[in-house]
């Protein structure tokens, strides 16, 4: 067992990884502990505690529960234009293909995907990891951000059982959760640029006024995060259906610049040292750096920007 695995497991146990749900009343209690999680632990931790708290979230909007004890991931990928399929088969769907960016491949234990179905819809199911028709490749990954996640392709030729089943067809990207859940991945991002203040502000030399100032800006991103987070958590709980792709990549894209910039500022607060002399900022900073690009930049604010404009018109 990789020491990121006992972590979760450890989280999982303890029950840490039980959040208040999205919508349900404490969305901005949830954003603030996903932070919480990405300051304090390692960030691949953050980044699977998260995927499993939005495993969770998803399978009980389709009034569903995850298997006791399990640990769980959400993969659904469409990188290089790879896609799984599933048909209905006698004992239920039988699932077939490969999904890249499957963080914690061979790690969880069950994860949810969401394969096209024969009529072009997608199933979204939840499937066992263990039970054989399951193949990871772990050679393709090769830098060292977030190795830890232990992220991998994974080639599927899988029978599993009608109640795998989560929702109906489309449900997956159709619910309202689906953009709760992508501001979850924001708070986690958050969390990693909180983490890089906290050094940057300890290792920043005194009595340099341009160090102070670098220091300065940090703090203030990570404040405007968090009333970003804040606001976004309100709006959830009061207006779900309002909280929707352009308001959800907008507090994504908003989360992100304020992480490069925490990142920039740090480096010239304090130098080359934490980056060189230790392993676990250096690591901290890679680790944030590869997170956030699970964004799509100009493409999704190209989306913010098109559905403003139709609403002046």
């Amino acid at each position: 067992m990789t020491p990121a695995e006992t972590r979760l497991r450890q989280l999982l146990a303890e029950r840490a990884l039980d959040l208040p749900l999205p919508a349900g009343g404490s969305t901005r209690r949830r954003f603030r502990a996903l932070r919480d999680l990405a300051t304090r632990e390692d960030l691949s931790v953050a980044r699977l505690a998260e995927a499993h708290a939005d495993a969770a979230a998803i399978v009980a909007e389709a009034g569903r529960a995850l298997p006791d004890g399990s640990l769980a991931g959400v993969w659904a990928s469409r990188y290089g234009g790879r896609d799984l399929r599933v048909e209905p088969s006698d004992t239920g769907w039988h699932v077939i293909g490969q999904l890249p960016f499957c963080s914690g491949a061979p790690l969880l234990d069950v994860a949810l995907v969401d394969p096209r179905r024969p009529d072009g819809t997608r199933q979204l199911l939840l499937v066992p990891l263990r039970a054989g028709g399951i193949i990871v490749d772990m050679t393709r990954w090769h830098t060292s951000a977030l190795a830890a996640t232990a992220t991998g392709t994974v080639a599927f030729d899988v029978e599993v059982e009608h109640d795998a089943a989560i929702g109906d067809g489309g449900f997956y990207l159709d619910r309202p959760g689906f953009w709760h859940g992508a501001i979850g991945v924001a708070a986690c991002w958050a969390g990693g640029a909180d983490a890089i203040h906290e050094v940057t502000a300890a290792r920043a030399p005194t009595g340099q006024p341009h160090a102070a100032a670098n220091v300065g800006r940090t703090l203030s991103e990570c404040w405007a995060m968090g009333a970003l987070l804040h606001r976004a958590g309100d709006d959830i709980d009061a207006t779900p259906e309002a909280v929707d792709g352009p308001y959800a990549l907008m507090v994504r894209q908003l989360v992100a610049a304020s992480c490069e910039r925490v990142v920039a500022a740090s480096r010239r607060a304090t130098g080359p040292g934490p980056y060189v002399f230790d392993p676990d900022h250096a690591r901290l900073v890679e680790d944030l750096i590869l997170y956030v690009e699970q964004q799509h930049h100009e493409v999704d604010l190209a989306e913010v920007g098109e559905e403003a404009m139709r609403r002046r018109r």
